[in-house]
């Protein structure tokens, strides 16, 4: 049976393209231009570790990874490679062109979440670029949702590809504070934090220390936070490791991600815990559509030893339109009074069924909304404080039994769209399970995050 025509022509254009490939060629030279504040021998040392190559194939393929080295370190609007004949055979000289943003940055965007608090609403002001080889001085403040009596503020410099390899260094200054007029005490952490990461392969390396205050300011506070009242300080080393596959963070359709996260706290000062935090995500497409099913797990785990205790500025919570769905922010888990007391132990599990909207126009391109329904199963509790962890493992005394059979379940149906502010959600939430104490929020919730979960 002969050929078409059309499929000869097609071989024919694959077999030249390949050729093409296949081609020996090497660069002769490099130049880079259109900087102005960025200092030159700084890019050099990006670009020309990623100039090898034998042939046409390994040339474009290692020109890729440096224009993408070069983007990621986000003070260039557009970069550009440009391939010249050289007088050499078999070589080709590169001139790489890039067009460099504005110093100063200024943005209106959504908090990154933290411990206890759900993601909110952020100011924030960038120095790009300051000494030329990409560093950055960041201002930033932010609050949660619109309560002003829960917030932070940090002063961060960044400095990306530290010591001349493939590593970041930053170091700031933050305040943290919880400061609601329904609850019987403020809380503030006032610290230092410098990290060291390897985001490639060892995850990231930090240092924290934290001078915390928690003062009653009602008579009505409880017992637990009377006792926990007053200052301490917090030495600890930390240590973060992900890998991430998703191909979009806030709106994933398919992906996974593992985030580990532990806490070593005693290296002076007056706190000593271990903590251990992790969190995995599932992402898989239905057919060819943008609809797909997410599950996202997070479990904590709490220790410390015997001669000390844990505080309310340690503990876990869970609650929250980004935490825990139909629940009040820190709405999940024992309390005294008005006072959220936390837990060492926690685990939860959110699995989503998101489908598009057919939304078409500005407003589609804008929000890209879904419809999504949901389900979030979870708890908080806390582990006896008169066995160690080893000891609780080996009596098989560790809380895993209370934590399953006062298991808390919310369901709800809602819309979300992918910003550039965030993730916002506004959802119908009804509360299936609950324990008494447990401070809910049936009917609609609205959310902003910057992750699925």
């Amino acid at each position: 049976m002969s050929s078409s025509p059309f499929e000869d022509s097609s071989s024919t254009e694959e077999s030249k393209l390949e050729e093409l490939f296949q081609s020996k060629l090497k660069i002769g030279s490099l130049k880079i231009r259109g900087y102005r504040r960025t200092n030159p021998s700084f890019l050099h040392s990006l670009v020309v570790p990623c100039l090898g190559g034998e042939n046409f194939r390994e040339v474009i393929e290692n020109l890729s990874i440096a224009v993408e080295r070069l983007r990621e370190l986000d003070i260039f609007k557009g970069v550009d490679v440009f391939l010249d004949e050289s007088s050499v055979p078999d070589q080709t000289d590169v001139l790489v062109t890039v067009s460099e943003k504005g110093r100063l940055q200024l943005r209106l965007g959504t908090t990154v979440e933290r411990e206890g608090f759900e993601t909110g609403l952020e100011t924030c002001a960038t120095l790009r670029n300051i000494f030329g080889k990409a560093e950055r001085l960041r201002l930033e403040a932010g609050t949660e949702g619109t309560d002003l009596g829960r917030g932070y503020g940090i002063a961060e410099f960044y400095k990306p590809h530290a010591f001349g390899c493939d590593t970041f260094f930053s170091a700031y200054l933050n305040r943290q504070y919880f400061n609601e007029k329904q609850r019987s005490h403020n809380e503030v952490s006032r610290g230092f934090v410098a990290s060291f990461g390897f985001p490639q392969s060892w995850g990231i390396f930090s240092y924290e220390g934290a001078w915390r205050e928690i003062s009653v300011t009602e008579p009505s506070a409880s017992s637990t936070i009377r006792e926990e009242a007053g200052f301490s300080f917090k030495s600890s080393i930390k240590h973060s490791y992900e890998i991430d596959s998703r191909d979009n963070i806030q709106a994933p359709i398919e992906g996974k991600l593992l985030n580990i996260h532990t806490e070593l706290a005693g290296l002076g000062g007056n706190v000593r815990y271990i903590r251990q935090q992790l969190e995995s995500q599932l992402h898989i497409p239905i057919a060819d559509t943008e609809a797909s099913w997410g599950i996202a797990c997070r479990l904590g785990y709490l220790y410390t030893p015997k001669s000390y205790s844990s505080t309310v500025l340690d503990r876990f919570y869970l609650g929250g339109p980004n935490s825990f769905r139909g629940f009040q922010t820190r709405g999940v888990g024992p309390y005294e009074k008005d006072d959220p007391l936390g837990g060492e132990l926690f685990y939860s599990i959110f699995s989503s069924l998101s489908i598009p909207l057919p939304v078409k126009g500005v407003l589609g391109n804008i929000f890209r909304p879904k419809a999504h329904i949901f389900a979030t199963i979870g708890d908080i509790s806390s582990v006896k404080e008169s066995q160690t962890l080893l000891g609780q493992v080996f009596t098989r005394q560790l809380p895993w039994k209370n934590l399953f059979e006062t298991t808390r379940i919310s369901i709800g149906l809602g819309i979300v769209a992918d910003t550039q502010l965030g993730r916002l959600e506004v959802n119908y939430c009804h509360v299936l399970r609950r324990t008494q104490g447990d401070r809910i929020h049936s009917g609609i919730q609205f959310g902003i995050s910057k992750s699925f979960g």
